[in-house]
């Protein structure tokens, strides 16, 4: 029984509750620190993002500006251009004018620009000082018609060119002949249905003619340079062209018999249905 009360009766030691706290495991401090540090990075990776679209936003504005820039450049150019085009269309219309219109109706308009310009014009200044030296008002009305004048000057270029050339019809040896043939080709003047026939044209330039249906038998053709002629149905026949350029000459359906083309140049030319017996 003493024993009994004994054990019963021995007092029981309670764990003080500081101690019981004091020694917790040290992982529920840890984890608590794990869980509060990603607080901060968060903070920042929402930060970033604002910073991206700030920088977009620049390069979207340096962008818009390069195309307004761009695109105000091309405005001006296509407005030179446009500009450019009008000024052409109404230059080309006045020189169309000025030639179309009679050579009194060009001289009137001309005296009267050059009175309105020397009534306008400055004593002191450089036009009014040429004006008021030389009789103007005659020299710009001169050189006005001269210029209107020069294609009926041209005209009577040709009309006595061809008289040189009718009027050496049937003579050999006429040098004037020559020159007029020459002269008209320069100006680009067809010389088709030519008579020439037993004419001496030695050393003749005929380069580029249009000599198609010429009469130039028995004529005297050498060394002449007739290359890149066109002497298309051209009559040559018993012609001497020895010596003669036909580089890239047109002699198709020419009639060439009895022909000397000895030490004449043929190469590249047309040939096509030439007569060469």
């Amino acid at each position: 029984m003493l024993k009994g009360a004994g054990a019963d009766s021995s007092p029981k030691v309670v764990p003080d509750q500081k101690d019981v706290t004091h020694h917790q495991p040290q992982e529920s401090k840890t984890q608590l620190l794990n869980d509060s540090k990603p607080i901060a990075p968060q903070t920042e990776q929402q930060k970033k993002p604002l910073v991206s679209i700030q920088l977009d936003g620049e390069i979207l504005q340096k962008t818009l500006s390069n195309i307004t820039d761009s695109y105000q450049k091309f405005q001006d150019q296509s407005l030179i251009q446009r500009l450019g085009e009008v000024l052409k269309g109404i230059l080309g219309k006045f020189i169309d004018n000025f030639w179309t219109q009679p050579a009194w109706l060009v001289a009137s308009v001309s005296a009267v620009l050059f009175i309105i310009i020397y009534v306008a014009a400055d004593d002191n200044s450089l036009i009014g000082e040429i004006l008021q030296s030389v009789d103007a008002l005659s020299m710009v009305v001169a050189l006005i018609l001269f210029i209107k004048e020069a294609p009926d000057r041209r005209k009577q270029f040709h009309y006595q060119a061809w008289s040189t050339v009718d009027a050496a019809h049937g003579v050999k040896v006429s040098y004037a002949r020559v020159l007029a043939l020459q002269d008209l080709n320069e100006d680009g003047v067809s010389l088709r249905g030519v008579d020439a026939i037993g004419a001496e044209l030695v050393a003749i330039n005929l380069s580029r003619a249009n000599l198609s249906e010429t009469k130039l038998s028995e004529a005297d053709l050498s060394n002449a340079n007739l290359s890149h002629a066109n002497l298309n149905n051209a009559n040559l026949s018993q012609a001497k062209l020895s010596g003669a350029n036909l580089s890239d000459a047109n002699l198709s359906f020419a009639r060439l018999s009895q022909v000397n083309l000895s030490s004449a140049n043929l190469s590249g030319a047309n040939l096509i249905c030439a007569g060469l017996e």
